[in-house]
């Protein structure tokens, strides 16, 4: 479909969100625009029937930059905000500059998006077979559900719990499983909790 742009959003409703962002740096938009530009926006912007921005923000950004009053969209109907949400965490993760935390908290809150419409919908595999199990998702269920691996969303979550506890591991420069290695092993030492900073090597036997 069409989306007609007015100047402070799609046309109708502003380009509302369906929810709070995850990631805390859009991107250069300056650059995307000057690649929509060029190659035109090769993957549309999705809407729901309202016309409330589901996904593509940072293009849509980018194409008001450039004063296009019209873009094509996709539009999604009768999607609960659960599914809103799984479509545009399954959008950002596939981002190429996120920093390793944040990948690793979009994957935490697509399993936890999808642990809740699994639920809603009662589609939970029984690992046993027979009848969907109630009450209960398992993580291999998450992970299907989302198209990934077991061990990447468990290694997220961990991720996730080695930077709360240590919020200096959440510096871009640090992979995932170094971050989750030097949490282990500070708390295996008892090397106690910081709300501001990785306690010193020294003083934990680290390095």
């Amino acid at each position: 479909m069409l989306a007609r742009q007015s100047k402070n959003g799609t046309e109708k409703d502003r380009s509302s969100r369906s929810s709070s962002r995850s990631i805390s740096d859009d991107g250069d938009i300056d650059e995307l625009a000057e690649s929509i530009s060029h190659y035109g926006l090769i993957n549309p912007i999705t809407v729901d029937e309202h016309n409330n921005l589901i996904a593509g923000e940072r293009r849509l950004r980018a194409c008001r930059q450039l004063e296009w009053t019209v873009i094509y969209a996709r539009l999604y109907r009768d999607l609960t905000d659960d599914e809103k949400r799984e479509i545009e965490l399954e959008e950002n993760v596939r981002r190429k500059d996120l920093t390793p935390i944040e990948r690793s908290k979009l994957y935490v809150a697509r399993a936890e998006t999808a642990e809740r419409v699994l639920l809603s919908d009662n589609k939970t595999p029984n690992p046993k077979g027979g009848r969907p199990s109630k009450g209960a998702v398992s993580e291999q269920a998450i992970a299907d559900h989302i198209g990934a691996d077991r061990v990447t969303v468990i290694n997220a979550k961990q991720h996730v719990a080695a930077v709360n506890r240590y919020p200096e591991l959440a510096a871009p420069g640090i992979p995932q499983k170094e971050a989750i290695t030097v949490a282990l092993r500070a708390s295996s030492m008892q090397c106690p909790r910081s709300p501001t900073r990785l306690p010193p090597a020294a003083r934990c036997g680290l390095g």
